[in-house]
């Protein structure tokens, strides 16, 4: 290692220690330096590594949550296809009581047609029997 009071003697004192002495002080501080440098490699290749143990972990979790969104969205598929059979359910139905609403329809349209008919001939029915009354009514008072 190297000696501190080396450079506090130059500092303090004002006095200028010796080539070997300022080599040996800057051999000292590049040789913490080095054993530093050595120390923070060793510390992010061991972060490297757990890192990368991390990151696998997390590729698995979303590998593990890719499969269940897979799982949902085939359930999903399922009620997808489970909705458009009752759609078309209910579109056959919808076209039956559209059917049986148009035959009611037609049934309605007839009868009126026939009442309408059945009135006609009994208002006629009516005014006829009102003439033969009121001929029969004249005919008795003018006679």
């Amino acid at each position: 290692m190297y000696n501190r009071a080396v450079l506090a003697r130059w500092r303090d004192y004002g006095i200028m220690p010796s080539l070997e002495e300022r080599v040996a002080y800057l051999e000292g501080r590049f040789g913490e330096h080095t054993q530093a440098t050595d120390g923070l490699r060793d510390d992010l290749s061991d972060l490297s590594g757990e890192m990368s143990r991390f990151f696998g972990q997390v590729d698995k979790r979303f590998e593990q949550i890719d499969r269940r969104f897979d799982h949902v969205d085939k359930r999903f598929e399922q009620v997808d296809r489970r909705f458009e059979q009752i759609d078309g359910r209910i579109d056959s139905m919808d076209r039956k009581f559209e059917a049986k609403f148009d035959r009611v329809d037609e049934r309605f349209i007839a009868m009126d047609s026939k009442i309408d008919r059945h009135f006609t001939w009994l208002a006629g029915l009516q005014m006829a029997t009102l003439l033969a009354v009121v001929g029969a009514v004249l005919g008795a008072y003018f006679k």
